[in-house]
């Protein structure tokens, strides 16, 4: 377990908290019930970047269907409140639903809420002016991946993996509201996180990218496309964003993207080369492989670019869904006829799809989202959703 060290408190412009695995819950079933026993809030939410929830059809989390619950339902971003179990944090795990209350009446915390963070997590509010903005901007620039330059090529400037192998851990948090013009990349070993109840509680407006992940060493590595092959270790999870570029998450793997919902909103009606609403989740030619994206709304193009090994869990695809090298994977996806790529063998020269409209039981990781009060967090349980 990672060492806690007080926070900053003479920073008004932010919190500072550190990253944990989310391992510190156990999950286990009794009399037919989902127990979600929390181990302080802590423990819990950070970071998503280790921790991978594994649904198979014969989980024995089918036994916590509810009585009438629509067994067809999607788990969407806009889902009703009573399809989530909160639990409370503060007073020893306490659920707000009374089948819980009763399951986790024994369980003490010990930990306040909120928690008293490290300083290796950064907790943002919506910026009210420029300098707020770039306030913000300039703490998270230090959790970024470090940029090399070179005047004498094209491209001249390029992230780098420098960072590969660090023993920092970051994550920048959230507040409910609205980001104007925020462009950030999320670096080695860093969760973005919204802290709202839904993804769209946390909108990145009026930008370029937003939050993204770029193809490193463009310079050096396959001028002037890069590589994508060890972008890994970095989450993004629980926001909605409207860049006017789309956005880029140019990933291999240990790096979902996570309950987002990527949104058109063309500023100009007339921009033609507006991207915003479509997803990248490659770029160019850089070598890419593999990733995760769950619980999503993508309203443009998702272009998997050269992706392979990857996987689509509860995704509404309201464009098409296009490009990839092979063994892509959809699971309880929606969308448009033709949106969603045909399932195919690979035997017959089109790239290998596997696509399942409905698994028996579908799991989404349960996340934190900060209270009325502004101060203190729940966990938001997601429910199990079911096929027929």
């Amino acid at each position: 377990m990672m060492s806690v060290e007080p926070a900053n408190e003479n920073n008004s412009s932010s919190r500072h908290i550190c990253m944990l695995p989310l391992h510190s819950q156990n999950c286990l079933r009794q009399t037919k019930k989902i127990v979600l026993r929390p181990m302080g809030l802590a423990s819990i939410i950070l970071i998503g970047v280790f921790t991978t929830v594994i649904v198979a059809s014969s989980s024995p989390l089918q036994t916590g269907r509810r009585e009438g619950q629509d067994r067809s339902v999607l788990n969407r971003l806009n889902i009703n409140p009573e399809d989530y179990t909160e639990i409370g944090l503060a007073e020893g795990g306490v659920s707000d639903t009374k089948e819980m209350a009763q399951t986790t009446d024994s369980i003490k915390g010990d930990e306040p809420n909120p928690p008293i963070w490290p300083s290796s997590v950064k907790i943002f509010h919506p910026p009210q002016n420029d300098d707020e903005k770039q306030h913000i901007l300039s703490i998270i620039q230090q959790t970024s991946d470090p940029i090399s330059y070179d005047n004498s090529t094209a491209p001249y400037e390029t992230y780098t993996s420098k960072r590969h192998f660090t023993n920092e851990r970051h994550a920048l948090l959230f507040h409910p509201g609205v980001y104007h013009g925020l462009d950030f990349e999320i670096g080695y070993y860093v969760q973005a996180l919204g802290l709202g109840a839904k993804a769209g509680d946390v909108v990145f407006a009026d930008c370029d990218k937003g939050p993204f992940v770029p193809s490193l060493e463009r310079i050096s590595v396959r001028p002037p496309w890069g590589l994508g092959l060890d972008t890994f270790w970095r989450v993004g999870e629980n926001f909605k964003t409207e860049a006017r570029e789309g956005m880029h998450w140019v990933v291999s793997q240990a790096a979902p993207l996570r309950r987002v919902h990527i949104a058109k909103k063309k500023t100009n009606p007339t921009e033609d080369d507006d991207k915003s609403g479509s997803l990248f989740l490659g770029f160019g030619d850089a070598y890419v492989s593999g990733g995760v994206l769950a619980n999503a709304i993508v309203d443009g193009t998702t272009d998997f670019v050269g992706q392979q090994q990857w996987i689509s869990r509860n995704v509404d695809f309201r464009g098409p869904a296009v490009g990839g090298a092979w063994s892509l994977v959809f699971v309880g996806c929606t969308g448009d006829q033709g949106n969603i790529p045909e399932s195919s063998d690979g035997l017959d020269g089109r790239k290998s799809v596997t696509v399942d409209e409905r698994p028996n039981v579908r799991v989404e990781k349960p996340y934190i989202a900060v209270k009325d009060d502004g101060i203190s967090f729940v966990l938001r349980v997601p429910a199990p959703t079911y096929g027929e």
